[in-house]
Formats: structure tokens, C-alpha cells, sequence
């Protein structure tokens, strides 16, 4: 193969003429190749790129200012009989996404995976498919990534969920998501609007009886809405709290208030627990200790921010990311009661799109109480 650095023949002597033709010939019945482009370009040009070992075939376009790849092959030409876009590629760090790369697979532990994009305008009509292997999200180094909702361009291309896929083509200034698995993968984890969860259903196959659509809960929560108190003791950053029958968990998320004492208030994880007591960590050494009352927990959520209680038997629930308007259900039930004649009751008081605030009492006259389990799921 050869490439000649010039189009037209200037009248010369004869050996330097005959050079020239010699060399224009040579590469016109091997095809222009080499490592680098060629300067010197014409409308239909054909151009086989060497970089690297490998052969890519590329034809400069009809207003000779760019080079449209025709061939994907990273080693050998693409063969029509048995196409082939390349084999996948696992990336275990931040990467560009190099000639003959097509099918992506991420496997970046510990952060998100950012991905430098090729040029939508150079590589208009390419298509990019990616695969996630780690619980971390896939960025483009630049907001060049149409939603498959539409919209203005982004830098999300996959979640941070293990399997979720999408399939990325250009359309000459954009890499546009026209395919996504993220919305299977994430099901039951993370769902966005009604119609998300619809469309997911469908695609499952799954309906209710009568074809009616099935949807999931938009925000729910399960927390103890007593409040207790005791004592506590702290040496360095650890801080053991006693407080009879707590009923917390290794890994509960529980407000402490510390009323005697140079502790500091706020909201701690439990690490280590035992019957009637259980130990959280500090960000602040200190040697103290003093009295504590523990507030609202909540054992787990979803798209629940925090519980707050107004008083007794009365909570405000905050929703993580609000709903579209109040025109949701809700539904809201406790623990039961120890006598049948005072039967446990939970109802809804008032909605707004950010919250909705809950009533736990007891039927024996409005008797409002604490449950130790309220359960509350948000339907839209």
C-alpha cells in the first residue's frame, strides 16, 4: 500500500514527472494507507488507517472536510458474510473509547466509570453499547448524551446498578441513548414515574387480572414511632448508650439528644447492640456522660427522607424526592394493640407533595399512642 501527497501533476522534468505519477499509481491501485491521514484529500478519497497494526477502512465525505469510517475491523477488514462490530472490552478505569471498541463493558470498582466519548460530529450513525459489572454509575467526560426521554444533553449513561445496559448512536452531534436496560435492571430498586413502572411491567409481562396495569410504591417506610430514654457514657469516640428493650438493630439509623452532658446531638448509626444497650460513633473524641433520649427511627425506606414527630401518635413522613402533586394514596397501618378494646388505628391527617402526616391512636376515645411499628406506602 502507498499515499501520495499530491493530486494533480505539474508540468516538471521527466524524472521528477515520472516520480510523481509513479507515486499518484501506486496509490491509486493500492488505496491510500498509512498511520496519519493524508493531507492532501479529495471528495470519495479512500483511506486505510494502519494505527496500531490495525486495518480501518475510511472515504473523506462529499464536502471533503471529514473522514467517515466504513470499516470497524481493529485487525482485519469487515467482512459482510459474517459481520462482526469487534469483541466486547472490559475497562477497569477511566477510558476512551478507542477505534474498533463498540461493545463496552465497565468494571471500575469503588467509583463512578467516566467514559471520553468519540466525536458525535466525526463518527455520525456510530453505535456504542455498554454493560454494567459494578454498582457505579458510567459518565461521559462531557454533556454529550441525550436522555432516551429527550431533552438536553447529559452525561449519564448507565446507573449504578449491576446489568444495566444501553445502546448509544450518534446522530452527528450527540450520542443519543436509543436503547436501555437500566429500567428492568433497577426494578424494584429505584423506579421513576408511574408510567416507569408501568412500562416495566409490561415489559415483564406482568399485569393484574383484567389487564390492569400494576405500579409500584412511589415512597415507603417502615419506623418505630416511640421515643426513649436512659443514660450514656462516653470514652474517646465511642459512645454506649443504655436504654431498656431499645429494640435497634446493628446498622439503624437513630437520633440521640443528649440532655446532660457535653455530647453532641445528631443522628448516629448503631454498631454494635445488645438487649438494652447498644454503642454509636462519634466524630468528636471526649470523655462525658449524662442523660439521652431517643427519638423517631426508621428501619427501612424508600424515597423517604426522615420521620418527624409532632407529638404524640402525630408524624410528619418527608418524602426524598417530592411527588408530582398531592393526588396520591396512601396507605398507613401499625402494630397491633394489646386489648381487643382498644384496637389500633392509622390514618392519613393531611398530604402535601413533599409530605403527608400520619395519625396513630387507639378507638377507645381518640387515645392517641406511640406504636413501636408504622407502616406507610405511597401509591401515584
Amino acid at each position: 500500500m502507498a499515499q501520495s501527497t499530491i493530486l494533480s501533476l505539474a508540468n516538471s522534468l521527466s524524472s521528477a514527472f515520472r516520480a510523481n505519477l509513479n507515486g499518484v499509481l501506486a496509490a491509486l491501485f493500492s488505496t491510500n494507507s498509512g498511520a496519519a491521514f493524508p493531507t492532501v484529500t479529495a471528495p470519495g478519497m479512500l483511506h486505510v488507517n494502519t494505527t496500531g497494526g490495525g486495518q480501518v477502512l475510511w472515504m473523506r465525505n462529499a464536502a471533503d472536510n471529514a473522514w467517515v469510517q466504513v470499516s470497524f475491523g481493529a485487525g482485519d477488514f469487515l467482512s459482510l458474510g459474517a459481520l462482526s462490530l469487534g469483541v466486547p472490552v472490559t475497562k477497569t478505569a477511566n477510558f476512551s473509547v478507542a477505534l474498533g471498541e463498540n461493545h463496552l463493558i465497565n468494571n471500575k470498582a469503588g467509583s463512578a466509570c467516566v467514559v471520553t466519548l468519540p466525536s458525535a460530529v466525526t463518527f455520525a450513525g456510530r453505535m456504542l453499547a455498554f454493560l454494567n459489572r459494578q454498582a457505579q454509575t458510567v459518565v461521559s467526560a462531557s454533556a454529550n448524551v441525550v436522555p432516551q426521554g429527550g431533552g438536553a444533553a447529559g452525561t449519564a449513561i448507565l446507573p449504578a446498578v449491576i446489568g444495566s445496559q444501553a445502546v448509544l448512536v450518534s446522530d452527528g452531534a450527540n450520542w443519543l441513548v436509543l436503547e436501555s436496560g437500566a429500567l428492568l435492571t433497577a426494578f424494584g430498586q429505584a423506579l421513576g414515574t408511574a408510567a416507569d413502572a408501568a412500562a416495566a411491567l409490561v415489559l415483564l409481562g406482568v399485569t393484574a387480572p383484567g389487564a390492569a396495569p400494576l405500579f409500584a410504591p412511589r415512597a415507603w417506610v417502615n419506623f418505630n414511632g416511640t421515643v426513649g430514654s436512659g443514660t450514656y457514657a462516653q470514652t474517646g469516640t465511642t459512645i454506649t448508650v443504655t436504654i431498656t428493650a431499645h429494640g435497634l438493630v446493628t446498622g439503624d439509623s437513630v437520633p440521640l439528644t443528649f440532655t446532660t452532658g457535653t455530647a453532641a446531638s445528631g443522628t448516629y448509626t448503631v454498631t454494635v447492640t445488645g438487649a438494652n444497650t447498644f454503642t454509636v460513633t462519634s466524630g468528636t473524641s471526649a470523655t462525658t456522660s449524662g442523660s439521652v433520649t431517643r427519638g423517631v427511627y426508621i428501619r427501612a425506606a424508600g424515597n423517604v427522607s426522615s420521620v418527624v414527630r409532632n407529638a404524640v401518635g402525630d408524624y410528619n413522613v418527608n418524602f426524598g424526592t417530592a411527588m408530582p402533586d398531592a393526588g396520591y394514596a396512601t396507605l398507613a397501618t401499625r402494630d397491633w394493640a394489646s386489648t381487643v378494646a382498644n384496637q389500633p388505628i392509622a390514618c392519613v391527617y393531611d398530604q402535601t407533595a413533599a409530605t403527608v402526616r400520619i395519625l396513630t391512636f387507639l378507638s377507645n376515645a381518640s387515645n392517641f399512642s406511640d406504636p413501636t411499628s408504622v407502616y406507610v406506602a405511597i401509591f401515584r
